[in-house]
């Protein structure tokens, strides 16, 4: 069970960088994290992650509602966020995520 759930943190951790790069759109991100969380679920995804996912939604809602992009503050707050989920899955429970993002 723990793999499985390492595999859907590990699997955020990709969302995440993809969001960072460029090669998925914010929308597409906060709709792929939260699926993920639906499946761990848990103290850690409603204590930790969901309330992180909940600041994005909000601002992403307020980016469609004006239709004219994402600002600069706002791509700031997305990245700072989208930072601290980052932090919030390599802290959890001193997890070593290499053996699920490496060859070796």
């Amino acid at each position: 069970m723990e793999d499985f759930i390492l595999r859907q943190l590990s699997l955020m951790m990709t969302t995440v960088n993809l969001y960072r790069v460029g090669d998925m759109p914010l929308n597409s991100a906060i709709q792929r994290i939260e699926g993920l969380g639906r499946i761990i679920d848990g103290r850690f995804w409603n204590e930790n992650l969901f309330p992180l996912i909940v600041d994005l939604e909000r601002i992403n809602s307020e980016i469609i509602n004006r239709s004219n992009g994402i600002s600069e503050s706002e791509k700031e707050k997305v990245l700072i966020t989208m930072s601290i989920i980052d932090q919030e899955i390599l802290n959890f429970g001193g997890i070593d995520f290499h053996k699920f993002i490496s060859d070796d």
